[in-house]
């Protein structure tokens, strides 16, 4: 009764102004106490409002709330040996995060708190973690009989191993069509027949549609799950150094990205990882043992722009595969601060000075991929909130 009263008694806009500081899990009470609460918190203006505000009151990385990092941790309880928990950014505790206790599932991209993963049968879904809503995507079966085509006897998962072709994924958002995409790049293995190579083929699911279509084919061959910055996704190509291959999702359009120009096919570096990086496009390069470095591209489609933002050996002296725990860098900023998660803590940088440590408590696996995303109330079935 005394949340009612007091919503009559506010005017709209500051109860829409003090509602836009609350959490989602507190929201998602304040729908149950009457109707026109209920048709506020579901609007989906008020919904992107609120998203907005999570990111930009997360702008200091040494005092997060609204962003989590969810992960897999050893666990040795059946049906699995490994659990996805998410876990905060600022001193509080792990939350197991399954959506379904009995799916066994990899997570293949983040997007306003939404997480495209790949559960049970191997199975796309979109899944709001915060929320707990999800929504299986149906397969396009189109998709199928170009496998049996290409010489498959039986109908084939598209996500399911074995297979003649690798499947590549990314989840984003195309602001102009207020409508999240998800897509998927059938391409042919590096090892496989070289008579397939050409063969590559892009499909684009819309959530605001319900539906999948073919669009241009990606000019080049991707691998690992796409990175969403500035309305397109981005892959690293599987087989041409540095290069970037983006998709604008308003356009449908590829493009190519240039990495730093001064590490364009330089065979030193052993290993590179393309990464999202609190909005910012980033690559991370492992030069064998020795060292760790992490770039950022500061101004999204300027080449000269590429900075080297981190290195690892400017604050420990082991070499990378001796430290506990490889580091894996999740979150920059403007300022120059960067989030890294060590093992079992976070710890922010700016240039060589550390800003602060927050203990984690789970132990990260290097190995093992981490996102991060947004508590935020954004619908995996494609219209108005949770």
């Amino acid at each position: 009764m005394g949340k009612q009263r007091m919503e009559k008694n506010l005017p709209e806009e500051i109860m829409e102004e003090i509602l836009y500081k609350l959490p989602v899990k507190s929201l998602s009470r304040f729908k149950c106490v009457s109707k026109s609460l209920n048709s506020l918190i579901s609007d989906k203006d008020f919904i992107k409002h609120h998203l907005k505000k999570s990111i930009t009151d997360d702008e200091d990385l040494s005092d997060m709330t609204n962003h989590k990092l969810i992960t897999r941790f050893k666990h040795d309880q059946p049906p699995t040996f490994f659990r996805h928990v998410s876990c905060s950014l600022h001193k509080q505790p792990i939350i197991k995060s399954d959506f379904n206790e009995n799916m066994v599932f990899t997570i293949m991209g983040s997007c306003n708190g939404l997480l495209l993963v790949a559960a049970g049968a191997n199975l796309p879904y979109l899944w709001n973690p915060t929320t707990k809503k999800y929504k299986k995507i149906d397969l396009p079966l189109g998709f199928y009989e170009e496998e049996v085509q290409l010489g498959h006897d039986d109908q084939v998962n598209i996500f399911s191993p074995p297979r003649r072709y690798d499947y590549v994924y990314g989840l984003g958002y195309d602001e102009s069509n207020d409508d999240y995409k998800i897509v998927c790049n059938k391409v042919s293995p590096w090892n496989r027949n070289p008579n397939l190579s050409r063969m590559n083929h892009t499909l684009m699911y819309s959530s605001k549609t319900n539906s999948w279509k073919k669009i241009e084919n990606s000019p080049k061959s991707l691998c690992l799950p796409g990175k969403f910055v500035a309305g397109r996704l981005h892959w690293l190509c599987s087989m041409d150094g540095f290069d970037i291959i983006c998709l604008n999702l308003t356009e449908e359009k590829y493009e190519i990205v240039g990495g730093p120009q001064s590490f364009t096919n330089n065979a030193e570096f052993k290993v590179v990882k393309l990464e999202e990086l609190g909005g910012y496009l980033s690559l991370t390069y492992m030069n064998g043992r020795a060292d760790v470095d992490v770039w950022v591209m500061t101004e999204y489609g300027k080449r000269e722009s590429w900075s080297k933002v981190w290195t690892l050996s400017n604050f420990v002296s082991a070499p990378a595969d001796r430290v506990n725990g490889r580091p894996i860098p999740f979150l920059w900023r403007k300022n120059g601060d960067i989030a890294v998660a060590f093992g079992s803590e976070i710890v922010v940088y700016n240039g060589k000075n550390v800003v602060s440590r927050s203990p984690l408590d789970i132990q990260l696996v290097a190995k093992v991929r981490c996102y991060v995303y947004v508590e935020s109330l954004v619908s995996p079935f494609g219209s108005g909130g949770i």
